[in-house]
């Protein structure tokens, strides 16, 4: 279900800030299946699922719904529009890229100016050089990346909006489920591009017992990679640490423990350089116990990250291994 619902997500367009067609197309997926569905002011989309009995506490699960994006800023110049960025990829990773108008549909090359070398690039020097008939962008509009989902030999996936639609995917499947023991509160964050903006809103909206991200992290096996053990293939990325926290040692178990009984390929994630949704979770409140699960991606700012779908399979079946069992949360 996971692939279906990832080829159901893929094609809409989620700029960063920019959130509504594809919060409206879970929307659509997710609606005659959950308990509850509602949006709060910065955009997050929230679903709820309860047990049929007895509920054994409140587990919150996010996943990130944005993905990177520019923003237009000045239109003096058509065809040619100038921009700005917006997310975490770099001003160079954007030149050549097609790209479309989330509201128009309209689309551009992103080019950049000519004397600039290429270590110089900033958003200041780019700007999307329209090719449509159809309506004209306007000041404000998003435009993301145009590129098609790859499948390669049917285990290996690549695209550039993999990193926000497969974790959605996955909280997505697990969702539509059948119910489990505990109230289950999935939450598609928006604007995480921008700092987890999203994930900290929902820590404060929703008072769980646990909170558990699902997001992607680099896969550190490619040559002259950073230090680090990740790598594609190796199962779900088990998160022990990261810049803004370190997981506690009894949630930590809680995902090995299980992943062993269930014997579901795992990966210990520590990147110390990296923020995530889990530490804004961490610190929501008085402090809520988290953890996370990622998907590892090779090349997550190119124009194909690529992903190894036992790795995605891994994460999903982790997860709804430990929902499972009806009082793991009572040892946390």
């Amino acid at each position: 279900m996971i692939k279906e619902l990832l080829h159901r997500l893929y094609d809409v367009p989620g700029p960063t800030g920019g959130e509504e067609a594809v919060r409206q197309q879970l929307t659509d997926l997710l609606g005659p299946s959950v308990d509850e569905l509602s949006i709060d002011s910065l955009g997050n989309l929230y679903a709820v699922v309860r047990p049929k009995e007895t509920s054994h506490g409140v587990i919150l699960l996010t996943a990130p719904m944005d993905e990177p994006a520019l923003v237009v800023i000045d239109d003096r110049e058509r065809p040619f529009l100038r921009v700005e960025t917006s997310g975490r990829l770099a001003a160079s990773a954007w030149i050549g890229r097609t790209v479309l108008c989330s509201r128009t549909g309209a689309r551009g090359i992103v080019g950049v100016e000519g004397e600039v070398k290429p270590g110089e690039v900033t958003a200041h020097h780019l700007f999307i050089d329209l090719i449509t008939d159809r309506e004209q962008p306007e000041l404000g509009d998003f435009f993301t990346t145009v590129s098609p989902l790859v499948w390669h030999d049917k285990r290996y996936v690549s695209g550039p909006a993999l990193t926000s639609r497969v974790p959605c995917a996955i909280l997505s499947d697990i969702l539509l489920r059948s119910a489990t023991s505990y109230t289950i509160v999935g939450v598609f964050a928006a604007q995480s591009e921008l700092g987890a903006r999203g994930a900290r809103v929902a820590g404060h909206a929703v008072k769980a017992d646990l909170a558990l991200t699902i997001q992607t992290t680099q896969a550190l096996d490619t040559p002259k990679a950073e230090r680090g053990t990740v790598k594609l293939g190796g199962g779900t990325a088990v998160k022990e640490a990261d810049r803004d926290m370190v997981v506690a040692p009894r949630i930590r178990k809680a995902l090995t423990d299980t992943a062993r009984a269930a014997s579901i390929a795992y990966q210990t994630e520590i990147n110390l350089t990296s923020h995530s949704d889990t530490g804004a979770l961490f610190l929501s409140r008085d402090g809520m116990p988290a953890g996370g699960v990622s998907v590892p991606v090779r090349y997550p700012d190119a124009l194909s990250p690529l992903m190894d779908w036992n790795d995605v399979r891994a994460t999903r079946d982790l997860l709804l291994s430990l929902l499972h069992q009806p009082e793991f949360i009572k040892t946390l």
